[in-house]
């Protein structure tokens, strides 16, 4: 994570840099808090491969922002994908925002800096 807090001119982008998302990722994120998905409808919904979309949705549960949830079928079975709740997001981000105030601490870098 390179970016300057001072970067972040609104306030998707500041979700982004607390969260550590990429701009597919944020875009993922955003609609599955809206509505349950699988990889299928994801890809022809953001234009991307399946693999790509498949990394991205990995990354966010590593994250632990994304659940994942397995649904029978008549033969076989399909994953489908959901966000956390807005609190449990609310949460991750305020940890990551004091780590990275912990990590300017340390090595002593002055808020007022440019």
């Amino acid at each position: 994570m390179r970016k300057n807090i001072s970067m972040c001119k609104n306030i998707d982008e500041a979700i982004k840099f607390a969260l550590e998302l990429s701009d597919l990722e944020f875009k993922l994120l955003c609609y599955l808090c809206n509505k349950e998905s699988n990889i299928d409808e994801l890809s022809s919904k953001f234009k991307k491969s399946k693999i790509r979309i498949y990394q991205a949705l990995v990354e966010l549960m590593k994250k632990n922002i994304i659940s994942r949830n397995k649904k029978n079928l008549r033969r076989g079975y399909e994953y489908t994908y959901s966000c956390k709740t807005y609190n449990e997001i609310k949460k991750l981000a305020l940890l990551n925002i004091k780590k990275i105030e912990s990590l300017l601490t340390e090595n002593n870098i002055d808020s007022n800096q440019k």
